[in-house]
């Protein structure tokens, strides 16, 4: 302390005005970085909900068209046609998936009925095949039984819909909260 007072006096003023930009400098550096983590955080919060019913919808989409699709199949007369909707079939199921990992990630809601969810769309892609074999192999009637929606694809559609009906409401009630 005594050596400070030995200092001329604007020497003094000098070294305070730097220490205090120095110390202005620091702090504003901290806020700034930390007002750009709130914003990012204050985004994610936002967008949140919005990205999970975004989701909800695209799987939505995805499964109608696979279930359109399949009820198309019964008209067909080519087998290129067949592998033109059977391909068509597997992008929407592989869509799906994407879908139902980002749900997964960003739903609130209990995690076992993703699982569900993903459980009976996984059962329903075995089904579609199962009805592909039965379409090849001549069996129309008995193909047009199984997808009929009294029928075990159409059941097995109902459930997928009623499962993403459960999701569906427990996000939009998240969002609106």
């Amino acid at each position: 302390m005594k050596k400070m007072i030995q200092i001329k006096i604007e020497t003094q003023l000098k070294i305070s005005f730097i220490v205090l930009l120095l110390l202005e400098l620091g702090l504003s550096n901290i806020s700034y970085f930390q007002i750009a983590k709130v914003n990012t955080l204050t985004i994610t919060l936002y967008e949140h909900p919005y990205t999970v019913r975004k989701a909800i919808a695209e799987l939505k989409a995805n499964i109608l068209l696979m279930q359109s699709d399949v009820k198309d199949i019964y008209d067909l007369q080519s087998e290129k046609e067949l592998e033109r909707y059977t391909r068509q079939n597997n992008s929407y199921y592989k869509n799906s998936l994407t879908e139902i990992s980002v749900i997964y990630d960003k739903y609130l809601g209990p995690l076992y009925t993703i699982d569900s969810l993903k459980t009976t769309i996984i059962k329903w892609n075995e089904m579609y095949t199962t009805a592909i074999i039965l379409f090849k192999s001549g069996k129309r009637e008995e193909f047009k039984r199984f997808i009929a929606l009294q029928g075990s694809l159409g059941l097995q559609s109902q459930k997928v819909l009623e499962t993403l009906k459960i999701i569906d409401f427990f996000s939009n009630n998240k969002a609106n909260a």
